[in-house]
């Protein structure tokens, strides 16, 4: 399946170009990490899939090698996906952390990010695609580390209508060895 996002260039401007283009590209990778289970491998392209407790890291080959952890939030009863999180290492830029917030949240309020309640600097919301909107947060050496060592993200918003407060909790369980993993894999390497 392939996925094609249009953003006119006067769109992409300013402070923020550097993040439209990688996060488009990892929403768009996110939604085909959900549907990868129901197709089959193209020919040309090769696919490793590893599960670390909550977190589900992946790597696709074909022309360049893209890897990404993932954790998705989904509603038990419909299957249907309410928030995830991709994890990407970014050359020149370092990991980069997408949460892939639920419609509805006031985009002036931002996503206030902690890890165990240890609050992260916050997050701004850069726009909504149809699987959710999209808030990128570089991940510096600090971060890291509480995403490593800590047992939950929690990301917290303001619904637009009413200012409710909407948290929405992730489990850390195996992020450790998922990031590491993860590097591992977008350096090249393929074995332990």
């Amino acid at each position: 399946m392939f996925f094609q996002f249009f953003v006119p260039s006067n769109f992409v401007s300013g402070h923020r170009h550097k993040f439209w283009k990688p996060v488009l590209v990892a929403a768009g990778l996110l939604a085909v990490c959900t549907q990868a289970s129901a197709q089959s491998e193209q020919p040309d392209q090769k696919t490793l899939t590893e599960r670390f407790k909550a977190w589900t890291v992946t790597c696709v080959e074909a022309e360049t090698r893209t890897c990404r952890m993932t954790q998705e939030l989904v509603q038990q009863k419909t299957g249907q996906r309410l928030s995830a999180l991709l994890v990407e290492e970014r050359a020149g830029e370092g990991p980069v952390l997408t949460v892939l917030a639920p419609f509805g949240l006031a985009f002036s309020q931002g996503l206030t990010l902690a890890v165990d309640d240890v609050e992260l600097p916050k997050a701004q919301f850069l726009t909504c695609l149809p699987s959710g909107c999209v808030v990128p947060v570089p991940l510096d050496e600090a971060a890291l580390e509480k995403l490593r060592t800590g047992n939950r993200l929690t990301a917290v918003g303001v619904t637009a209508t009413n200012d409710k407060q909407v948290r929405i909790e992730f489990s850390l369980q195996g992020s450790a060895a998922a990031l590491a993993r993860l590097k591992d894999l977008s350096a090249g390497k393929t074995t332990d």
